[in-house]
């Protein structure tokens, strides 16, 4: 397969692109399926395990998909696997909210001021802050 052939496989696979993207490989491969194939859909979360691979990407582009970008690296198996454990158990699904095609294409200017661009809108962009993680006191 292409990439650009595997990057429609796994839009169809998945039935639409992705909200999370996670690469493991140690290769560029997995950044180019999500970024210049556009398997990591809009506001979506783009983190990489990998040591090595270089992700480029074009910044207006970008920007405008509103993506979020996380290194989870670390040099021992242990703190790798720890680190996995992590994600996989995370809420980062209830970080990234979509609006359906049909709800935007049936009243755009609705949608904008009471779903997009309104009070209860989800945030762009997120911290997770997990005090069970991080020392208050220095």
């Amino acid at each position: 397969m292409t990439e650009k052939e595997m990057a429609k496989s796994i839009i169809n696979r998945l039935g639409g692109t992705a909200n999370v993207f996670v690469g493991t490989s140690g290769t560029e491969l997995e950044s180019r399926l999500a970024f210049e194939y556009g398997v990591l859909g809009c506001n979506g979360i783009y983190n990489s395990f990998s040591l090595g691979p270089k992700v480029t990407y074009d910044t207006m582009p970008f920007g405008f998909k509103n993506q979020v970008i996380l290194a989870s690296i670390n040099f021992t198996q242990k703190h790798m696997e720890q680190a996995i454990e992590i994600l996989c158990k995370s809420n980062f699904d209830e970080l990234v909210e979509l609006i359906d095609k049909d709800e935007f294409v049936s009243n755009p200017v609705y949608v904008y001021e009471n779903r997009i661009y309104c009070k209860g809108a989800p945030l762009k962009t997120a911290v997770v802050w997990n005090k069970d993680y991080i020392d208050e006191e220095k």
